[in-house]
């Protein structure tokens, strides 16, 4: 297993438009990539390598690789742990092992958590952490934590300030096909 993972996703677009299927997907494919294994401890007690840690206050994050999402108040020892607040979240201390951060909706991360989202963001590599977010609405992410992304799906959007965030991100081609993306549709912008 590589010793940094880096690695930023973003699925952003309106609701129902397919972000969290795609994160999902995504996630699954890269925990597998990142050499996941499941091992028993002598407590009987099941782990995973990488951990994921989300805050998922849709609650739609009910199993990963077959296996349940369970909450932070249940303790630390599931191979998925969600945490009730991105305060939590942030506040994960991770370890010497590779990790997976889920955000399902990123734009509830409040301004007072800006300095410490764009951190983790910055330093997700040498804390060997990777990033997945989903978003109804770019224009709430500050502009530093979106051009970190390596990875970006951008689903149907027609908000005038979101199309607008993404002005630089996007070719006018892209640009252009955005607001009429149907569900499940979307315009991948990749930088690895």
């Amino acid at each position: 297993m590589s010793n940094k993972i880096n690695l930023q996703v973003f699925a952003l677009g309106k609701p129902g438009t397919g972000k969290t299927t795609v994160l999902k997907r995504r996630l699954e494919e890269e925990l597998l990539r990142a050499g996941f294994r499941l091992q028993k401890t002598e407590y009987g007690v099941l782990l995973a390598t990488p951990r994921v840690f989300l805050h998922d206050p849709a609650r739609e994050w009910n199993t990963i690789m077959g296996l349940p999402v369970k909450d932070l108040a249940d303790g630390w020892a599931y191979p998925y742990t969600r945490c009730e607040t991105v305060e939590e979240l942030l506040q994960v201390d991770t370890g010497p092992d590779p990790c997976f951060f889920v955000f399902d909706e990123l734009m509830l991360v409040d301004r007072a958590h800006y300095a410490a989202l764009t951190e983790l963001c910055v330093l997700r590599r040498h804390r060997r952490i990777a990033i997945f977010a989903g978003s109804q609405r770019p224009a709430k992410i500050p502009k530093e934590v979106l051009a970190l992304s390596n990875s970006l799906y951008v689903f149907a959007l027609s908000d005038r300030d979101d199309l607008l965030k993404l002005k630089n991100l996007l070719t006018a081609e892209q640009s252009a096909r955005v607001p009429r993306l149907q569900v499940g549709e979307f315009v991948e912008v990749s930088s690895v």
